[in-house]
Parts: structure tokens; sequence; C-alpha cells
């Protein structure tokens, strides 16, 4: 059975104020998922706005799904292209 794992993580926490990416947060969440691919897990990775885009693409997940934080969830994941 494939393991999966899904990892949202918003805006403010990879780029700084300059607008530039924080790469002291960035490096080691990769080295995570690299780490957790050696241990059979396939990783999906969101970002800011992708939840935004995903309720846009399935606007009955409002009606369908009554738990924000899993509606948010599932629509990052449609949402990120």
């Amino acid at each position: 059975m494939r393991k999966w794992m899904l990892i949202k993580v918003g805006s403010s926490s990879l780029v700084s104020e300059d607008g530039t990416i924080k790469r002291e947060v960035l490096y080691p969440i990769a080295a995570q998922i690299a780490e957790s691919a050696t241990l059979g897990w396939q990783t999906v990775v969101v970002t800011a706005g992708a939840t935004l885009l995903g309720l846009g693409k399935a606007p009955g997940l409002k009606k369908s799904i009554s738990d924000p934080v899993l509606r948010g969830r599932i629509a990052a994941g449609i949402g990120q292209p």
C-alpha cells in the first residue's frame, strides 16, 4: 500500500518580508521530504493560495465537507498546480 503525506506550507513561512525565499526554512523541509521518500512515503506539498484556488475548482466542498480544517486541506490539495 502506498503511503501519502500532504504538507501545506504558508507563504509567510517560506518567504521573507523582502520577497526572498527563506532557505533556512525550505531546506530542512526538503530534507525531511527526501528522508520520508526513503521510507516509502510519497509527498505532496501545497503552498498558500492553493486553498482559494481549490475552492474555486470544487465549489461543492463548502456544502459537502463540514469540518473547515479538513475542507481547507482538501481544497489546498485540489488547488495546487
